[in-house]
């Protein structure tokens, strides 16, 4: 009984709820809410990897605050969120031991300050994806990971390096015709759009835009909203 007290009291302090507005939402940060009532999770403790220079999660660090739209059609406030790209999950650190998971039944999109994650089906597997840009039922999806890339022996000092967590980035389409791998490279790209690759083609050259950058694939299909096949 008394860990079910604590665990309504850390949350009603952690989290703040709202059924208004993103703007809403915005004003009442430090409201206390009833997201314990909604939320469904497990409480973990930091994952250990002895010797590996970073960690499993995406940001850099804790100090972020993310909004969740959750399957319930509800709207959150939540503070210290990460996303464990080892487990593909969002968690938030209440304490240095101590980790809120979140069900991913309940959490299925996302916003951190100006990166959305929304939870996919791909292949009948449910992931997050970042959503880096889209339109006209067309977009461009990232998926964020790390691995362990193991230290080596230095040949002429004998010392073994430090094994470290490096970032692996893949990206994906995502259209009428279900989610799909992609390279970022200029000819696949164009590709993608069919009877408007020509449209694309110019939007790419007249506007000196590298497909390889997720700010330039922004600015791509920012200009692509407003044109047209028939514009040749």
């Amino acid at each position: 009984m008394k860990k079910l007290v604590l665990f309504l009291h850390v949350v009603s302090f952690t989290f703040c709820y709202s059924q208004q507005s993103s703007q809403e939402i915005d004003s009442r940060k430090n409201v206390v809410g009833d997201l314990n009532a909604y939320a469904s999770g497990l409480w973990v403790k930091p994952p250990l990897e002895n010797n590996v220079k970073g960690s499993p999660y995406l940001f850099k660090n804790w100090s972020n605050i993310a909004t969740i739209y959750s399957s319930q059609g509800k709207l959150f406030k939540v503070r210290n969120i990460n996303y464990d790209t080892k487990k593909d999950r969002f968690v938030a650190k209440f304490s240095i031991d101590s980790i809120y998971v979140f069900d991913s039944y309940f959490l299925n999109k996302i916003r951190i300050y100006n990166r959305i994650f929304k939870l996919m089906n791909n292949k009948d597997e449910t992931s997050y994806y970042e959503l880096i840009a889209g339109a006209k039922g067309k977009q461009i999806l990232k998926k964020s990971y790390k691995k362990i890339k193991k230290g080596a022996r230095d040949p002429f000092t004998n010392l073994l390096t430090q094994s470290q967590y490096i970032l692996i980035e893949k990206y994906y389409f995502n259209s009428k015709e279900g989610l799909k791998e992609i390279k970022l490279k200029k000819k696949s790209f164009l590709k993608l759009f069919k009877q408007d690759s020509y449209v694309a083609k110019k939007i790419i050259s007249q506007n000196n835009l590298s497909i390889k950058k997720d700010s330039d694939l922004v600015k791509f299909f920012k200009i692509y909203k407003n044109t047209s096949s028939n514009n040749k």
